[in-house]
């Protein structure tokens, strides 16, 4: 039984790794392995103060790969 809801995990993890890199621009790549090959994502985004501003679909994206 799964307890828990894969995207919402993901996006909860996002938003953490986007809170602790601190202040600036910064550029974070994944890959996952996968049957039909290997998932890649790419997020550019730039944190100030309580404030990360990136591009929407990039950060969709970056999600369903982690």
């Amino acid at each position: 039984m799964n307890f828990f809801n894969a995207d919402d995990r993901a996006a909860d993890l996002m938003v953490a790794v986007l809170d602790v890199v601190g202040d600036g621009r910064h550029l974070m790549t994944m890959a996952a392995g996968c049957p039909d090959g290997t998932m890649t994502a790419t997020l550019v985004f730039e944190n100030r103060a309580d404030e990360t501003e990136a591009n929407w679909e990039s950060l969709q994206r970056a999600a369903h790969v982690m």
